[in-house]
């Protein structure tokens, strides 16, 4: 993310073990349903997974 707050917030969020799926360009306003379909989902849901991997490994 370009905005230097965002990034920061990010930054934090990863250091407090948070996952944050962003992307550098965000969709447009009101495109919701064509962004929808570039949404990572593969990639959102191996991390949910991993999470769950990693919680139940502990």
């Amino acid at each position: 993310m370009s905005f230097p707050s965002i990034g920061e917030a990010i930054r934090n969020l990863s250091q407090w073990g948070v996952t944050v799926l962003a992307e550098d360009a965000p969709h447009e306003p009101r495109s919701g349903n064509a962004a929808r379909e570039q949404f990572p989902w593969k990639r959102a849901w191996h991390t949910l997974l991993e999470h769950l991997r990693l919680e139940l490994t502990r």
